[in-house]
């Protein structure tokens, strides 16, 4: 069983996007918080979470590709699909897809904040390893590897 889920959720690393709601909390260790005086509730307080199952950590790849790739049993389909499934990763990092369809499903999604100043230079060590097990992944599949 545990070999089952290991192989349909490859992510162990979850990435959890917060959405907070009102404006002006700051990051306290252990939560949130908002620092009021002659407080009077007016707006509710909501906070969102969303689990992401992209890939933090460059061991995780290989098997998340796996799962993209049996979802496109068609070899010609997975280079095209696969250059999207990248764009979207690079959302997430805070890029713009170039690629009308990645842009849409970006668009799409309440974790979307484009970054006016991106550079791939400017990437974490670990969002660089994640691209570059990727780009390497994506290399041997367009070489029938």
């Amino acid at each position: 069983m545990a070999a089952m889920l290991s192989k349909q959720f490859p992510v162990h690393h979850i990435w959890a996007y917060r959405d907070v709601e009102p404006a002006g909390w700051q990051p306290v260790d252990g939560g949130i918080q908002w620092q009021y005086s002659d407080f009077k509730p007016k707006d509710p307080i909501t906070i969102y979470y969303w689990l992401m199952q992209f890939p933090q950590e460059k061991s995780e790849v290989n098997p998340w590709i796996d799962v993209i790739l049996k979802t496109l049993p068609d070899r010609k389909q997975q280079a095209g699909e696969l250059a999207i499934v990248r764009q979207v990763l690079l959302a997430t990092y805070g890029q713009e897809p170039s690629d009308p369809v990645a842009l849409a499903f970006a668009k799409d999604q309440t974790w979307y904040a484009p970054l006016k100043d991106f550079a791939l230079s400017n990437l974490a060590k670990d969002q660089q390893a994640v691209l570059a097990e990727f780009d390497s992944r994506v290399q041997s599949i367009n070489q029938g590897k």
